[in-house]
Order: C-alpha cells, then structure tokens, then sequence
C-alpha cells in the first residue's frame, strides 16, 4: 500500500496514531505527538508494519467545535 502525507497510521502491533509525513516504497516516515512528555517524535517505519487508521467520525481529530 501507498502512502501518502497527512495519513493517519498506526503500528500493526498497536500505539499511538501518527501522521504520515513522506512514503517512499520501502518506508514511512511518521510523526506524532507524545501526550505524556509533551515532546513531538519523528521515524522511520517499514511499510509492512504500518496500516491506515480509519476514524469513525466521532473520532474525528479535526474538532470544529
């Protein structure tokens, strides 16, 4: 599957949703923000171990409220 940036993706073993920042074949590079430290993180991951996370619109990370 390709990726494309602004993808929401989670591990296939589970975590933290993360944003897509680029995709090559081999690669995504994802981006996430760690609620408990504050910090914001940045990796590498095998597009093998990734898949795209569906929201439900509740779910929704856009808050327009």
């Amino acid at each position: 599957m390709a990726f494309k940036p602004g993808t929401i993706v989670q591990l296939k073993s589970g975590g933290p949703a993360m944003t897509v920042a680029s995709a090559d074949k081999d690669n995504v590079i994802c981006i996430w923000h760690a609620e408990q430290t504050g910090l914001i993180h940045t990796t590498s991951v095998p597009v093998a171990c990734v898949d795209e996370l569906l929201l439900d619109d509740e779910d929704d990370l856009d808050d327009d409220d």
